[in-house]
């Protein structure tokens, strides 16, 4: 039997997930115009989740609003790439990823991901 509190965090997930595209408050460090990383880990878990339900569409719009947020974080840029590549287009895969290393050219998690999409040509 599953613990009171694993279900609690369960329901409770699930309902942040199912919020769909509610409207949020997105906070950032005070004199910093970029978000905190807190938003984007759960935009990044939103987006992983709604990929692995098959919503595609849902998981490329949270990852672009990801991107939007904070160019300078690869998660977006990486997760877009890689929707792009399981759908059978290696070059908007690779211009996604070259997209991210334009805003943060020494992301090794994006160089790495562009090497291997480019050797599965």
């Amino acid at each position: 039997e599953a613990a009171p509190g694993r279900d609690l965090s369960f329901r409770v997930r699930e309902a942040l997930l199912d919020a769909e595209e509610q409207p949020y408050t997105v906070w950032s460090e005070p004199g910093s115009d970029r978000p905190l990383r807190a938003n984007l880990d759960l935009l990044v878990f939103r987006g992983r989740t709604l990929a692995r339900r098959g919503d595609k569409d849902g998981a490329r719009a949270t990852y672009l609003r990801c991107v939007a947020l904070d160019p300078l974080d690869g998660r977006g840029w990486l997760a877009l790439g890689r929707l792009s590549e399981r759908d059978g287009d290696p070059d908007a895969a690779i211009a996604m990823i070259e997209r991210g290393l334009a805003h943060n050219a020494g992301n090794a998690y994006l160089l790495q991901a562009a090497g291997a999409i480019q050797e599965r040509r």
